[in-house]
């Protein structure tokens, strides 16, 4: 499975109204989902995976979507990081900075 999958996976998960990742995996995304992830792995192989393509170290996976909005609600920027990386250090990058500003300053 690519990263992309088992990224995808996890974000299905938390949509969904599962209590454990386990009966999530095994009992829908197998049985279910099959036309969409076609190369399943068994649950104990999946999580093999998770360990050694994105946790060098803990089960902990996941992102943060940092975006910025003006008052309408319309999108001006956004970029997507690891969830352990500080909320502000996206915007001290001067390519998001500046992305913002040719927005604003029109």
């Amino acid at each position: 499975m690519s990263k992309s999958e088992v990224i995808t996976i996890s974000i299905l998960f938390q949509l969904s109204e599962f209590k454990t990742f386990k009966h999530f995996y095994m009992f829908y995304l197998q049985k279910h989902m099959k036309d969409v992830f076609s190369n399943t792995v068994s649950y104990n192989r999946f999580t093999e995976l998770v360990g050694q393509n994105l946790m060098a170290t803990s089960w902990f996976h996941g992102f943060k979507l940092h975006s910025v909005i003006n008052d309408k609600g319309e999108i001006l920027n956004f970029t997507i990081t690891q969830a352990n990386v500080d909320d502000r250090s996206p915007l001290k990058r001067n390519a998001f900075q500046l992305n913002i500003r040719k927005i604003i300053c029109k």
